[in-house]
């Protein structure tokens, strides 16, 4: 009598080792390559607090009007030297002055992760399916390793932009070859379990990030501490 794959699993072993130590593994690579390059946006692109300019004569406002204060939009009715920017943290809002009629560009800036999340799922799928799950988890990984280093040194709005976009395209791509391999190698009896589990580095990945923005007041930096470390993680291939 001929088995199926799940049967045959459940023969000789539905989660053992081979699948606890695979699930380890993606879970440090889910902590570098889909947690913090996702929800790094929220600090990169964080729009600070401003003030009037010392002895403006046109800005009468005194202390410090912070995003949802009833005067915050005021300054865009008001010559841009005559107000600053307050906090002690830099993100793309400050570096290329995303504010008023340009301040939807920090919007797009925040939302080109998904615009190439979608992408890659779509793209990278019969992909995963015809060449295997591993190469194109490696693949995807390389570019989001690379330009999450990469989009720490743009000068250029639109090229932030775009390399966001790019991580985003692997994430997509990663992130569904990952969940497969693990889940397509568990038996039914575990299936589920091991697919949850698998998210939990992206809460321990959003608490360590928190605690590296505070410390590290410059996107710039912050970006490139957050990719870094992920590069180390393609030697996995290995």
């Amino acid at each position: 009598m001929t088995l199926t794959t799940d049967q045959y699993l459940e023969k000789i072993g539905s989660f053992g080792h081979y699948q606890i130590s695979l699930l380890i593994f993606l879970n440090g690579l889910m902590f570098f390559w889909f947690g913090w390059p996702v929800m790094i946006v929220a600090f990169i692109t964080a729009e600070p607090a401003w003030k009037c300019v010392s002895n403006s004569s046109v800005c009468p406002l005194n202390g410090t009007m912070r995003p949802r204060h009833d005067n915050y939009s005021f300054r865009c009715d008001i010559p841009r030297d005559q107000w600053e920017f307050v906090e002690d943290f830099t993100s793309v809002v400050t570096e290329f002055d995303l504010v008023c009629e340009r301040g939807l560009y920090g919007t797009i800036g925040s939302s080109m992760i998904f615009v190439g999340f979608f992408l890659g799922g779509v793209a990278v799928g019969p992909f995963s399916d015809k060449f295997g799950r591993k190469i194109t988890m490696y693949i995807s990984g390389a570019i989001v390793s690379i330009f999450s280093l990469t989009a720490a040194f743009p000068h250029a709005f639109w090229l932030f932009a775009f390399f966001r976009c790019l991580i985003g395209f692997g994430i997509g791509g990663y992130s569904i070859a990952s969940y497969v391999l693990l889940t397509e190698l568990v038996g039914i009896r575990h299936r589920s379990t091991a697919g949850c589990s698998i998210w939990y580095s992206f809460n321990l990945s959003n608490m360590a990030l928190a605690g590296l923005a505070y410390l590290v007041r410059d996107w710039r930096k912050l970006s490139l501490i957050m990719g870094a470390p992920a590069i180390p993680f393609l030697l996995g291939w290995l």
